[in-house]
């Protein structure tokens, strides 16, 4: 499913109701986008729909003018694909670019999440070599985050960060807004965000690259570099951690098998954990599960099942942290 344009790729059975529900849906935003006036809809028939085949609401006069096109895979018929893109629940929709998922939502989305889906799918179509392209491109960029757009603008420059020639004329600019959206999605919803991976990524802004930047950018960099600041100072040690270190090492010093005090030990892992270092909490109340399991009632394991939902399923430490603790406790 190679094409220079985004697919939309919609994923359905004859016998789902909000399949039938969501396909006119599509077919009316796919219209819309492709600037097309809206008629009868054409080759939507039950025959068309059988096996992956495109469900035409345009004319085929203006097939060399399509922004994207609409795909539709009966997944009964082809179970061997719909395993490939592991749909677990329909509908499933998929937006795919010059053969790689760029995006996807399962079942009947908001009127937003519908709406950022398509914004991405046209911002896609408009990639190209072409410079004047790639202006209009960042220039819709920069709408998305003056309207606080954030999520969908991360999507659409880190799919643009996989091409060499948008790197070549736009890598300062893409390094900025990728660490601007990571930085105020993870401030807007009190999410932890780490702030090494960022700085890494902001090292390679070298003052040539910075000396020709627009205004909009710079003031990216300037409102990145404060937020940084801010995270790493809250992240700092101040003297209640310093404590808690001391206490915890004259603890495993005065022991005579060298074993740590389990209260310190799990007082500075809640603080930590209160300061949002999850990574070293987490390390520490996998020692004391290590050292005593049920300890104080199972009080590590509590607090780490509470970070574990804080970080989100998805984060690289919940994922690893849930793997430490389930060899520990089975």
């Amino acid at each position: 499913m190679y094409q220079d344009i985004p697919v939309i790729l919609d994923c359905y059975a004859d016998w789902c109701a909000p399949c039938k529900k969501l396909e006119p849906i599509l077919v009316k935003k796919i219209k819309k986008f492709n600037g097309i006036v809206d008629e009868e809809e054409e080759g939507s028939s039950k025959e068309e729909q059988e096996d992956v085949g495109e469900a035409n609401p345009i004319g085929t006069e203006t097939a060399e003018r399509l922004k994207m096109r609409l795909v539709k895979l009966n997944i009964d018929n082809l179970p061997t694909l719909s395993n490939q893109l592991q749909i677990r629940s329909i509908p499933a929709v998929f937006l795919i670019y010059k053969g790689n998922i760029v995006d996807m939502f399962q079942g009947v989305p908001t009127e937003k999440t519908l709406d950022q889906f398509f914004e991405t799918a046209l911002l896609l179509n408009r990639m190209s070599n072409d410079k004047d392209i790639m202006a209009n491109v960042f220039s819709d960029l920069e709408a998305m985050i003056n309207e606080n757009k954030l999520e969908n603008a991360l999507n659409v420059v880190r799919d643009s960060m996989k091409m060499e020639e948008w790197k070549a004329n736009y890598e300062a600019h893409m390094i900025l807004i990728e660490a601007y959206c990571l930085l105020f999605t993870a401030k807007q919803g009190e999410k932890y965000v780490d702030t090494i991976p960022v700085r890494k990524s902001l090292e390679q802004l070298t003052e040539e690259k910075m000396n020709d930047l627009p205004d909009f950018y710079l003031n990216l960099a300037s409102e990145v570099d404060a937020e940084l600041l801010r995270l790493e100072h809250q992240q700092a040690p101040d003297e209640q951690e310093n404590l808690l270190r001391t206490k915890l090492e004259e603890s495993i010093e005065q022991d005579s098998k060298g074993k740590p005090d389990l209260t310190t030990m799990f007082e500075l892992g809640e603080y930590l954990s209160n300061k949002n270092k999850f990574e070293e909490a987490i390390d520490l109340l996998l020692d004391i599960v290590a050292i005593e399991r049920n300890w104080e009632e199972r009080k590590a394991q509590t607090l780490l099942q509470t970070i574990f939902k804080k970080l989100g399923p998805q984060n690289d430490l919940t994922v690893k942290g849930r793997k430490k603790l389930s060899k520990l406790l089975f």
